[in-house]
C-alpha cells in the first residue's frame, strides 16, 4: 500500500527482538494528513474504518466526504517497510532491476484519528474554524 496524504512527519524507534535482518533493530513510521473531501482518501477510509471495531466497543462509521457543517481530516500513521528483493524487481523491467538505487518501499496502517473543523461562532477571542 502507498501512503495517503501529506507527510506530516516520519520518525525512527528502536525495536526490541527484531526478527529481520534489513530491519536493522529499526522501524520508521510516517505521519500524514489527509482532507476527507479528497475522493482517494474517501474511498480508502471507507475501506479501513471497520478496522476501528476490532479495537474501539463504541467505533461506528462516518463519511468524511460529508462536509454538512464542517470537514474531516485524517491524521494516519504508516510504517514504512522494505520491499523484498525478489517482489521489487518483477514488474519493474530491466533498467530498474539493474539498478540498485531504487528503493522500493511499501507502507503498512499502524493507526488513525479522524478530526472534524467546524465553524463555531462563540470562541473566544474572535470566532472561527476549531477542531
Amino acid at each position: 500500500t502507498q501512503r495517503i496524504g501529506r507527510v506530516l512527519h516520519s520518525y525512527q524507534v528502536d525495536i526490541q527482538d527484531s526478527t529481520t535482518a534489513e530491519e536493522e533493530g529499526k522501524a520508521t513510521f510516517v505521519l500524514t494528513m489527509a482532507h476527507g473531501s479528497d475522493p482517494n482518501v474517501a474511498a480508502y477510509h471507507y475501506f479501513i474504518q471497520p478496522l476501528a471495531r476490532w479495537f474501539i466497543e463504541t467505533a461506528d462509521d462516518i463519511d468524511i466526504s460529508d462536509e454538512d457543517g464542517g470537514f474531516w481530516t485524517v491524521l494516519y500513521l504508516f510504517r514504512e517497510h522494505a520491499m523484498p528483493e525478489n517482489k521489487s524487481n518483477n514488474n519493474l523491467g530491466a533498467d530498474a532491476a539493474s539498478s540498485p538505487s531504487v528503493a522500493q518501499k511499501y507502507y503498512a496502517l499502524a493507526g488513525y484519528t479522524t478530526l472534524f473543523h467546524f465553524h463555531s461562532p462563540f470562541r473566544k477571542p474572535t470566532p472561527g474554524i476549531i477542531v
